[in-house]
């Protein structure tokens, strides 16, 4: 039991997490959902999954229509996946962010965004390292990739070819493991001002694919960003 609990979804298994996504409208797909776990591990504060799966679902418990199997195989696979995502960056100091593969190549976008979202889940110290000149371009490569779609041109950035969106695959494995670390004394009660026992996480928006697209386009993500 304790090897299924930590081994990481096979590829049967990570179509079938795909397949449970799928039945939620509202749903993230697979790449939003790993980028997204990711940023909640390595937050400053802790977030319970009754805090996080209403975001992943696009739903609160009281409007799943999905059957309790269903639904205890969706967040029995989830948790798998989040404990795998934790004894990299715990364990081995690794990040193996998982993109989708599309007919033109990966892209990363719905991978960034699904961070970006966490981070606004897993509490204000997150302005700390955003706002540190010596650590915070640890997130440049997310942050870049979340905004390459961006309405607003002074904050999306410029073309991005293959080799550029190669560097920033790298940089998000690299800088990841860092982002954890970064945190750990938060995540332990020793930062000053840390919130050893969680605070109130900050309102975001949900991440379905029907959702308005959170680069402020003003269309569905999934006509959007999740489409490119």
């Amino acid at each position: 039991m304790t090897q299924d609990v930590l081994s990481p979804l096979a590829d049967a298994e990570l179509d079938r997490l795909e397949t449970l996504l799928d039945t939620f409208p509202e749903a993230v797909d697979l790449e939003m959902l790993d980028g997204f776990l990711t940023a909640l591990i390595c937050s400053p504060e802790p977030v319970t999954i009754s805090q996080y799966m209403p975001y992943v679902l696009g739903c609160e418990d009281s409007e799943i229509d999905q059957s309790l199997a269903q639904v205890q195989e969706l967040y029995a696979l989830i948790g798998r996946h989040w404990n795998v995502i934790t004894g990299l960056l715990a364990g081995e100091g690794a990040c193996e962010p998982l993109f989708i593969e599309y007919e033109d190549g990966l892209h990363g976008n719905s991978w960034a965004l699904g961070f970006m979202h966490g981070m606004a889940l897993g509490g204000e110290a997150w302005t700390e390292l955003l706002d540190d000149d010596d650590q915070g371009d640890m997130l440049m490569p997310i942050l870049v990739l979340a905004h390459e779609a961006d309405p607003d041109p002074e904050t999306r950035p410029g073309p991005i070819g293959p080799e550029d969106r190669e560097m920033l695959f790298e940089g998000i494995a690299a800088a990841v493991p860092g982002v954890f670390a970064y945190f750990e004394p938060h995540r332990r009660g020793e930062a000053v001002g840390a919130k050893p026992n969680g605070g109130t996480p900050r309102s975001v928006p949900k991440l379905g694919r029907n959702a308005p697209c959170p680069c402020g386009s003003g269309k569905k993500y999934k006509g959007c960003c999740g489409k490119n």
